[in-house]
């Protein structure tokens, strides 16, 4: 007992870095711990902080969690964990400065693969929008780095709003992943209901690791999803707020007030403001890499306030006026204390705005009719009348595709669309007064079909456009979705059909005649994926062509 108070600055490095509840007694070390801290003789402790620019005086539960904790754990992701205890135990004040300077370039270089897988998964969910229409966000990819993909699940599941399960595909066969949660979820809760598939898993509400055969990735996301749904908590996606108030009210002054409930982290967090019918004055990023996002608002009353979105370089800023939710802190600039405010979340405003009901939108069901007699008659009653049909001959089709369509007083739609998003998002733009409902099927969802009209679509644009093609075409001739289209380009590349020379921005890609001779094994992970996809949008047809209540579909 007489030695312990020695060892309460690692007691504050371990709560914090290991995101123990601030509660009870746990709360009460920590805050003895951070005291221990400020005044540490440790001298690794002390090293680290001159490395990562933290005054040892001023240390916070912040400073711990977002720069000492990550320079320690940059050792076990990225080389030998087994060094940081080499840095907390010694006595040597050169070793100590050796491994503090590693540490700082090993996070540096984590900082970097973070980055890069980061960009790499935005790039996944930009190419194939789908995968946003599940409960958890699964993406996989066999060259991330397996000792920071947790952090990047994090950042996304803050995005998103929702679980993220990122997944290194391994040669062995097995896909190796960090999962994070998200508020209202139990991500540990839902991958015990998903043991049967699993190799090995393990974690809590927040946080989990798993592997599992790389073959059972798409059934595992319907799976997760669906397990996650089924337990969703009513406060999934909401934040509660303590107080509302305007930007004249926030001050230095407020915040070291706030700041006597700290420290905060999980059990305890920080106290969370909000402002309403704010707007956007001024926005530039910042940092190494320029992530973070500095923007200047403005209230009601004409009141200004700086606020500090970090990682948000590259989220959508709200248009317009919005309520804003955020935290404040005291920030030490070169010994001076600064308001710092942090962006938490934003909402358009609750303005309330008298204008006239929508127009209804008529829905004539026509499914049971002969198609192309249905189509017949309906050209003949309707002048201004646009027909949706995918998956045809361009030179062949009676109407047009998703791409091509433009605002209508009718719309008919001759084949079925490949997902309720499509469907929403094509009556948006057509804005229809009437909608008749043909439904057919594209001919397109068997594997052997889908696989032949995508090779006929890729030829076409090899002999006639150099092999430039873009998903968003090929899906819209396909009738599927540039996810299903990418899996199958993937697939035809695999095959020697063709070759996929550059995956471009916003869904383009160069394709090229193939080379070498046809791979007899196909990945069976790839066609099982391509497969799921199909049957997806076969489902949802088959649904459309059944239901008899179309207002659900149609709103």
């Amino acid at each position: 007992p007489e030695d312990a108070e020695r060892f309460l600055d690692l007691v504050a490095l371990g709560i914090v870095a290991d995101v123990a509840p601030q509660v009870g007694d746990t709360r009460y070390l920590l805050q003895r711990g951070l005291d221990r801290l400020r005044a540490t003789e440790r001298v690794g402790l002390v090293a680290l902080m001159e490395v990562a620019g933290v005054p040892p005086e001023s240390a916070t539960e912040e400073h711990i969690a977002y720069q000492l904790g990550p320079r320690l754990n940059a050792l076990g992701r990225l080389a030998e964990a087994g060094e940081a205890v080499r840095l907390l135990t010694t006595d040597d004040p050169m070793e100590a400065r050796l491994i503090a300077e590693r540490l700082e370039g090993l996070n540096a270089q984590r900082r970097l693969l973070t980055s890069a897988i980061y960009a790499s998964a935005m790039e996944q969910v930009a190419s194939e929008p789908s995968l946003l229409d599940f409960e958890a966000l699964v993406l996989s990819n066999p060259r991330w780095h397996p000792g920071v993909i947790g952090i990047v699940a994090g950042r996304l599941a803050e995005r998103y709003e929702r679980p993220v399960v990122l997944l290194v595909t391994g040669d062995d066969g097995v896909a190796y992943g960090s999962a994070r949660s998200a508020p209202g979820y139990d991500i540990g809760a839902a991958l015990a209901e998903l043991a049967d598939m699993l190799i090995r898993f393990g974690g809590h509400e927040g946080a989990a690791g798993l592997s599992l055969p790389t073959e059972l990735i798409p059934r595992f996301r319907r799976r997760l999803s669906n397990a996650l749904a089924a337990m969703k908590r009513p406060e999934a996606g909401a934040l509660t707020l303590d107080a509302w108030l305007g930007f004249g009210d926030v001050t230095l002054d407020l915040a070291r007030e706030l700041g006597r409930l700290g420290p905060f982290g999980e059990g305890n967090p920080p106290v969370r403001l909000a402002t309403r019918d704010v707007h956007v004055v001024e926005k530039a990023s910042f940092g190494r890499q320029r992530a973070h996002l500095r923007l200047v608002l403005e209230d009601p009353e004409g009141a200004r306030l700086s606020a500090i979105r970090w990682n948000g370089a590259d989220q959508p800023v709200p248009d317009g006026r919005f309520d804003f939710a955020y935290t404040v802190h005291v920030n030490l600039w070169r010994d001076s204390p600064q308001l710092q405010v942090e962006w938490l979340a934003a909402r358009p405003s609750e303005t309330v705005t008298v204008s006239p009901p929508a127009p209804l939108m008529e829905v004539i069901d026509r499914r049971d009719d002969d198609p192309y007699t249905a189509l017949r008659e309906i050209r003949e009653a309707e002048p201004e009348l646009l027909v949706w049909a995918e998956g045809f001959p361009k030179d062949r089709s009676p109407g047009t595709t998703r791409l091509e369509l433009a605002e209508a007083e009718a719309l008919v739609i001759l084949t079925a669309p490949p997902s309720r998003d499509t469907l929403a998002r094509t009556l948006e733009l057509v804005n229809p007064a009437r909608v008749y409902v043909l439904a057919t099927e594209p001919g397109t969802d068997g594997f052997v079909a889908f696989m032949r009209h995508l090779l006929g679509l890729a030829r076409y644009a090899l002999a006639h456009k150099g092999g430039k093609a873009d998903l968003d075409s090929l899906a819209a001739a396909s009738a599927h979705l540039p996810g299903t289209v990418r899996r199958g380009l993937e697939l035809l590349a695999e095959m020697g059909k063709l070759q996929v020379v550059e995956w471009g921005d916003d869904g383009r890609v160069l394709l090229a005649d193939p080379e070498g001779e046809v791979v007899a094994d196909q990945d069976p992970a790839l066609r099982e994926e391509l497969a799921a996809m199909l049957n997806e949008a076969r489902a949802f047809r088959a649904y459309m062509r059944r239901t008899a209540r179309l207002g659900e579909l149609f709103g």
